[in-house]
């Protein structure tokens, strides 16, 4: 719910015009969904990638896997650079040997 207020607010706010949203595993992708439509007063159109294939591009808000996206380097194809103002991971994209220190 956290991640589906701060896309609203990038949104509202017109800092953002379509936002990404990436998910490591099926079950997520359709809770996110739900998350976003759920919304008190849902202005925005939220679509799965993988069920929108051919509109996506009309929704402000954009749910797919990591994994559907990696696959083959798909993100190079199907996206372009300026497709999306806002990408939101639910998991760390930086490998763990990278990630910052904690102290």
């Amino acid at each position: 719910m956290l991640s589906a207020a701060v896309i609203k607010l990038f949104l509202r706010t017109e800092n953002a015009r379509r936002v990404l949203f990436l998910v490591d595993r099926l079950e997520l992708e359709d809770q996110a969904k739900k998350n976003f439509v759920r919304l008190p007063q849902n202005d925005y159109t939220c679509v799965v990638y993988k069920e929108n294939r051919n509109d996506w591009h009309k929704a402000e808000i954009v749910v797919t896997t990591i994994q559907s996206l990696s696959s083959e380097n798909k993100y190079r194809t199907l996206f372009s650079p300026t497709d999306f103002d806002l990408i939101i991971s639910t998991k760390p994209t930086v490998p763990s040997a990278q990630q910052p220190r904690r102290f």
